[in-house]
């Protein structure tokens, strides 16, 4: 029941009359579109998607009756994301209702400001895995992960730990990192105390770039809970997606693979709870 259309890789699922148009990485609508603050480039590709689907939508699906669903993953997500703004800025009959014209984003970069993000929810949503690098990549995000590495390196130094060369850092690992040391570089009071003195509330950034729409994050609770999948539904304000999680799964989890798994193993846990 998919049929593919060459070169610009759609489908429509007949059956219930869905026209999928997928994005590959590599009026108060229409108003939050035209003064939103967003990723420039990831909207250049976007116009020139919306360009080229207009007519097509308008003259065909439309009076079809199909609802159009757009996905992407990666960058490919976050000109989904903003594809669908400018597509419902654009058509009136996707500003009826939020279910004509929906996105389904799978590690979208942040590509919109926090008030853009919360108006898109009703129809895009965005799903994150674990310490995904990707939807952490804002430069925000990358000022706040530079602040709390000059920070650990105050207290190593405060150690006696001087790690500016190779030399000292391959010492430092072989003679400190195998050991079991209780004894943390930042205790926890100290983390959410640093990151309540640099994280203000998001509606008063308004010049920072956010993940879109409603946000899923999934994340693996480890060896100690059988490696289950836990998930919430929140949005780009949640702690969680304001730092970069310096993780040895960071790159891992942005790959496809790791989406798939994890989302297969959460709607196996919830079945399983139903």
């Amino acid at each position: 029941d998919l049929v593919a259309i060459p070169k610009e890789h759609l489908g429509c699922h007949f059956d219930d009359k869905t026209f999928a148009a997928p994005t590959k990485g590599g009026g108060k609508s229409e108003q939050a579109v035209k003064s939103m603050y967003c990723h420039e480039g990831i909207f250049t590709a976007a116009l020139w998607m919306a360009d080229n689907l207009q007519q097509f939508i308008e003259k065909m699906l439309l009076p079809l009756n199909y609802k159009v669903l757009i996905c992407g993953h990666s960058l490919g997500a976050g000109t989904a994301c903003l594809l669908g703004l400018e597509l419902r800025s654009r058509i009136p009959a996707f500003r009826k209702n939020y279910t004509d014209l929906r996105v389904l984003a799978y590690a979208p970069p942040p590509v919109v400001s926090f008030e853009a993000s919360k108006a898109c929810a009703p129809f895009v949503t965005s799903v994150i895995n674990n310490s995904d690098i990707i939807p952490r990549s804002s430069l925000s995000n990358l000022v706040i992960t530079n602040k709390l590495l000059l920070k650990v390196n105050e207290k190593l130094q405060a150690k006696g730990h001087k790690l500016d060369t190779w030399t000292s850092l391959r010492n430092y690992y072989n003679e400190e990192v195998a050991k079991v040391d209780d004894d943390l570089l930042l205790s926890p009071t100290e983390l959410d105390d640093f990151f309540d003195e640099t994280h203000a509330a998001p509606e008063n950034e308004p010049d920072h770039l956010y993940v879109p729409g409603r946000c899923v994050v999934m994340w693996d609770k480890g060896d100690n809970n059988d490696n289950e999948i836990g998930g919430i539904v929140t949005d780009c304000g949640m702690r969680m997606l304001r730092m970069v999680e310096l993780s040895s799964s960071m790159i891992t989890d942005h790959m496809v693979v790791g989406y798939r798994d994890n989302m297969a193993k959460l709607m196996e846990q919830l079945g399983s709870t139903t």
